[in-house]
């Protein structure tokens, strides 16, 4: 989320919209004052497959900082609909001076191999901060895939499949071979295969 206006925060209780600290040119970021106590802030849902990693990055600056540990964090909510099943940190800042520019926190989460279907990012400012403001902005979150590649859990049979295929390209290697050496060979290889051609077609010239 950039934050662009007041109506990007619906509910957000101890969060207030700030649109004159941002981290970028456009949109506005989101605040909170320590008093002591838990704050958590939450992105709307996206639906996710089993096992599948979500990319989420923010920045967050602070200042006037009064804390016992680590109370900056982003995190991640997993969801079965609309039940909250576990929330675990992506990132957190570690060792927070009292004040900083702004500081990028990011990470990777994979989801459990069943029982979720949803992830919200998170936003925390910890009790342990007894006093300052912090400020998040820019946020992004994204299903994690690598391009042009699909995740084999996704397709369904796909190993016995590549299993066939690899069995077929041989055959044909095979078949190849015996036609033109006139010697059947089992379990061929492609340089063998090339090496039987360069010499049929040395012999046929010669």
């Amino acid at each position: 989320p950039v934050f662009d206006s007041d109506a990007s925060l619906s509910g957000g209780g101890d969060w207030e919209w700030d649109g004159t600290v941002k981290h970028s040119e456009s949109g506005g970021s989101v605040k909170a004052v320590a008093i002591s106590a838990d704050k958590d802030l939450y992105s709307n849902a996206i639906t996710v497959a089993p096992e599948q990693g979500v990319d989420m990055s923010i920045y967050a600056k602070w200042t006037g900082l009064v804390s016992t540990g680590e109370p900056i964090k982003l995190r991640a909510a997993s969801f079965a609909g609309d039940t909250e099943v576990a929330v675990v940190d992506v990132d957190t800042v570690a060792s927070p001076g009292a004040s900083s520019d702004w500081v990028q926190l990011e990470g990777t989460f994979i989801t459990p191999a069943e029982g979720v279907d949803g992830v919200r990012m998170g936003l925390h400012f910890g009790a342990s901060a007894s006093a300052g403001t912090v400020w998040f902005s820019d946020g992004t979150m994204t299903k994690a895939t690598q391009e042009g590649v699909a995740p084999i859990s996704w397709v369904g049979g796909l190993t016995d499949a590549l299993s066939s295929v690899d069995e077929f390209v041989q055959g044909v290697i095979d078949w190849i071979i015996e036609a033109i050496d006139g010697i059947p060979i089992i379990g061929g290889t492609l340089e063998a295969l090339l090496n039987f051609i360069g010499e049929w077609f040395e012999d046929t010239m010669a």
